[in-house]
């Protein structure tokens, strides 16, 4: 083992990561590290900046293609870590990130952050989870409703003759809800609020699919829904079964069609019924 590695030569870091453009593509960063780096970029250029590699938790196996993929830092993202080199300090590994309250740039610290100057967010967006002034924690798990996905596009609830859409049931505590969410907009939670646990699984376009306290699941597509099975299909309704469609129903059997009712059936139409067969039995 290298000698740096040694309790008199380990050094931390704590920096704010100014690029995630890896051309390795192995989810290294650069970081500027505070009271080594210079906060001057004109000084130190962002791309002179060592590389620093993520360490990945054990659950993660980091070789093949297997495990999580270490792409989850942000431009401006604070890290902590340390140099695998020692005192020479040109072999960052990054143990972690940390989140706080961002307030915007100090003036002593003028060049400590995204150099884009896009995150922290300095204003509400359509999927934004916070912004300066804020914690950095997404507002699903702090229990904001106000400007959260569940007020801006899942308010509005489909009802028809048929059914009516269970609405959200959206009630954490923190810090009891364990959210996920990605710059675009995508979000999931796996709320363990007592009386409130929930898994939600959000699409941007406003997709979903969320399972609640009672095990009822309620699932949302904003456009086209396709399903294929290449073997059997068995559905198992105990309730009954409502099935509501604006448009046209087409059914294409290659098989035979066997159906058997054990109450009345009853069929109505608005216009005109045809049934074509070669031999027709009726009984």
């Amino acid at each position: 083992m290298n000698s740096y590695m040694g309790m008199n030569n380990f050094i931390w870091f704590h920096g704010i990561v100014e690029d995630t453009d890896d051309p390795l593509m192995i989810g290294r960063c650069r970081v500027r590290v505070i009271g080594l780096h210079d906060n001057n970029r004109s000084m130190l250029p962002t791309d002179k900046l060592p590389w620093a590699s993520p360490m990945m938790p054990i659950t993660s196996a980091s070789i093949g293609g297997i495990g999580i993929s270490p792409t989850g830092i942000m431009l401006g993202s604070w890290v902590v870590g340390f140099f695998r080199d020692g005192e020479s300090a040109q072999d960052p590994i990054m143990m972690g990130t940390i989140p706080g309250i961002p307030s915007g740039p100090d003036e002593d610290e003028l060049d400590y952050g995204d150099p884009t100057e896009v995150y922290p967010y300095k204003e509400e967006t359509s999927q934004y989870n916070s912004v300066l002034n804020e914690s950095d924690v997404n507002r699903l798990a702090r229990s904001v409703v106000d400007d959260t996905i569940v007020t801006n596009k899942k308010s509005s609830v489909i009802n028809n003759s048929l059914f009516s859409e269970p609405p959200t049931k959206y009630a954490p505590t923190y810090p009891d809800n364990k959210v996920l969410s990605t710059d675009s907009g995508h979000h999931q939670e796996f709320d363990d609020t007592p009386g409130a646990e929930r898994i939600h699984t959000y699409h941007k376009s406003g997709s979903f699919e969320e399972y609640h306290p009672n095990g009822d699941r309620v699932t949302k597509i904003v456009g086209n829904d396709y399903e294929i099975v290449y073997g059997d299909k068995n559905l198992h309704v105990s309730g009954n079964l409502n099935i509501y469609v604006n448009g046209s129903v087409k059914i294409k059997v290659n098989g035979s069609w066997d159906a058997k009712v054990g109450g009345s059936h009853t069929t109505n139409s608005g216009g005109n019924m045809k049934k074509t067969a070669p031999k027709i039995n009726l009984n």
